[in-house]
């Protein structure tokens, strides 16, 4: 019997930059590479707001043609007896589609058992993804991008149209 390659499944995932098929549009998500953490918020339909600390990582996989985060609340050193509300360790995979111009996202966090799709673009300095969950309508959104910070939102449509904002993480680049 062959050996197979002594690479590990982190090494065959894992790339360091974008492949050059996806062209500028990498430029989209490219600073948002590496570790961040921050806090959470989530808001309640009573007005109450759940707040707590996370952690979300970053990668380029599969040949540069996707990134890859691992969000992570409440964060590994506070994780001891988590309760399933508000906890999250996940994953999404985003990838460019060039025919619809488009990023496309897959989200899934087996704690809750949630699995959201969304797609969207960068507009400015602000990246704006929609898509459909068991609840309906819902807008993710990546806002006030700088190098070292961003406010990331996520938003249901109620309704009559408006939309509530049920989670609002405020992140810092990790040094």
């Amino acid at each position: 019997m062959q050996r197979m390659s002594t690479s590990t499944f982190a090494d065959v995932l894992v790339s360091e930059t974008p492949s050059t098929e996806i062209g500028e549009r990498a430029r989209d998500f490219d600073w948002i590479v590496g570790g961040w953490s921050g806090t959470t918020r989530d808001f309640k339909d009573d007005g109450a707001v759940v707040e707590s600390t996370g952690e979300w990582w970053f990668s380029w996989v599969l040949e540069g043609r996707a990134i890859q985060d691992v969000w992570i609340v409440p964060r590994r050193a506070d994780r001891d007896g988590a309760s399933r509300s508000y906890n999250r360790y996940g994953t999404t995979i985003r990838f460019y589609d060039a025919q619809q111009a488009l990023w496309r996202i897959i989200w899934i966090n087996p704690v809750s058992c949630i699995k959201n799709d969304l797609a969207g673009r960068r507009h400015g300095n602000r990246i704006v993804l929609e898509g459909v969950s068991e609840a309906g309508l819902i807008r993710w959104s990546f806002n006030d991008i700088t190098p070292t910070s961003f406010v990331w939102r996520g938003e249901e449509r109620q309704a009559d149209g408006s939309w509530f904002l049920g989670a609002e993480f405020t992140l810092t680049k990790k040094v």
